[in-house]
């Protein structure tokens, strides 16, 4: 049926998004006040991983905001400048109070766009195709209950993951 085709479809996006850090995920979005309660902004629905965040210090400067736990964000005073912040759940938390119109400009993996419905391909499974057949087959092996052959193909989803992170980085 569709829906167990999506399922299955949607379990090798998820090895892919886990596991996967390729060029074809690259993504950038800008973080402004529409998607901003106080100095929370929300993180775009496909995000997997920062690459970076830049801000613009009053409208000239460009620079890049530095990362910190949670617990050392809140500590900054609320009158400081918005030079750091912390990622967590769905969300990016800045120190200080940035100013209405401020904006920032994050670099980030995003998770791939699945090949399902309408969608026959995706700009990953294009440059990527060996992901797609052994995290599919790997599966397919695994609810037939053959778990050698399935074995076998989780690890070779592993090893391209591993070359193409390294080609990524």
């Amino acid at each position: 049926t569709d829906a167990e085709l999506d399922a299955f479809i949607n379990r090798v996006g998820d090895m892919i998004a886990t596991r996967v850090r390729a060029l074809e995920m690259v993504a950038s979005v800008t973080l402004d006040d529409t998607v901003r309660t106080g100095n929370v902004y929300a993180l775009p629905a496909d995000y997997a991983e920062r690459i970076a965040i830049y801000g613009t210090l009053n409208g000239v400067r460009r620079f890049a905001l530095r990362l910190c736990s949670v617990g050392e964000l809140r500590a900054i005073p609320t009158t400081a400048l918005p030079m750091r912040g912390a990622i967590y759940g769905g969300s990016l938390e800045i120190s200080g109070a940035p100013a209405t119109g401020a904006e920032w400009e994050l670099i980030h993996f995003a998770r791939p766009t699945l090949a399902a419905g309408d969608s026959a391909t995706n700009a990953l499974l294009t440059a990527q195709p060996n992901l797609y057949i052994h995290g599919g087959l790997f599966w397919a092996y695994m609810d037939e209950e053959s778990l050698q052959i399935a074995t076998a193909h989780k690890d070779a989803f592993e090893n391209e993951a591993r070359l193409i992170n390294t080609a990524a980085a």
